[in-house]
Order: C-alpha cells, then structure tokens, then sequence
C-alpha cells in the first residue's frame, strides 16, 4: 500500500462507477508492474484498492508516487541485494488475456508471474543461463502458465497447488546445472515448466 494513503482514505466496498479513471489507473499499475515500479504483492493491493474505489482521489493516490507516463522517467524497483538493470527481476502480468514473452539473452535473475483468467507463456529456452538458481515466483488463479527451458536445465516444482497443478519436467540435466525452482500457488489452474525438444541454435 502506498505509504500515503492514511486509513480513512481506504475506500470501502461500495463505490460509485468511476468508468474511464479506474480503467486508467489499471492500466497505469500495470504498466508500472511490468517496468519493474512495483513488486506483484504491491501491484495486487493496489489493483484490489483500484476496484473498489468511489472517489477519483480514491484513485489517484494509488499512482502519485509513480512517475509520470508521458515524462519517459523509469525508475526499477529495486529490492534489497538488488542492483542495477543486469540484476532486476522481469515482471509478466495476464489478465482476461494470452501473453507470450520470449527471452534470448541473459536470463533475469528471478521471474514474477501473475496470471488471472488468462493463459501466459514464457519462452526461456533461448535463454543464456549461468550456475544457481533462476526462482519464478508463480501467482495464478483460474488461468495457466506455461514456462519452456532448455535442455540440460534442472527443473524444480516447488509451488502450492489449490485444486489445481505444479508441475516440471526437465531433460538431460547433470550435476551442478542451473535450475528453474517455481514457487508461489496456483488456485484453480496450472503451472507447468518442461524442457525444449529441439536443441538450442548456435549463436555466432
């Protein structure tokens, strides 16, 4: 929750129809979501805080310590131990929607993954993976998320499943390989982590 945003300004369950400023100031949390300004806890509160706004300053509370859309600031949210664009994690957000990223290149140090009546994959088996442990942190309700690695990459399901599935399944690991450890839940869905079939190409 924003830290200025006292009790009393907390908007009850009754609200009036706020029509274009709500769907605005969503889409504005969940752009500032995917620019790493907001953790996935803090983007859930905000979104929960959005929709049961009655008053626009209800709204605009939400995203005054974000910066300015049109002003091109991007500031990462940065945790602590977190430094830098090379170490920040990348966020992917689904909602009512399908969403496909693809990473060729280095791969983020951790993955954020909220997928809400949706279908969401993520391609990592381009992916450049150095030793220890890329954690994807998986929050999924009534939707799937589907994650692809490269062979020779452990794969660890570690997440809470709620009438739903975690699964993984890696391929031709040795020891001491990286490994894609999936935390989080998933309530009424799936998350699913399995290596590529095809072999990787060969960069230049």
């Amino acid at each position: 929750m924003p830290k200025n945003l006292p009790p009393d300004r907390v908007p009850s369950a009754r609200r009036n129809h706020l029509g274009p400023a709500r769907e605005e100031t969503i889409e504005r949390l969940q752009q500032a979501y995917a620019d790493d300004l907001l953790t996935l806890d803090e983007l859930d509160e905000r979104l929960e805080l959005a929709s049961r706004a009655e008053k626009r300053e209800h709204l605009l509370v939400l995203v005054d310590d974000l910066p300015d859309e049109n002003s091109g600031e991007l500031v990462p949210h940065e945790a602590p131990g977190e430094l830098g664009w090379a170490e920040a994690p990348m966020g992917v957000l689904c909602i009512f929607s399908n969403t496909r990223r693809t990473v060729d290149g280095p791969a983020p140090s951790r993955i954020d993954a909220g997928v809400f009546f949706g279908d969401a994959r993520i391609d990592l088996s381009e992916a450049d993976f150095s030793s220890g442990v890329l954690e994807v942190r998986c929050t999924v309700a009534f939707g799937e998320l589907d994650i692809l690695v490269p062979r020779g990459v452990a794969v660890e399901a570690a997440g809470v499943p709620i009438l739903a599935s975690f699964s993984g399944k890696d391929r031709d690991v040795k020891p001491g390989a990286p490994v894609v450890r999936l935390t989080g839940f998933a309530l009424m869905g799936s998350v699913k982590c399995k290596a590529s079939k095809k072999k990787r190409r060969k960069r230049k």
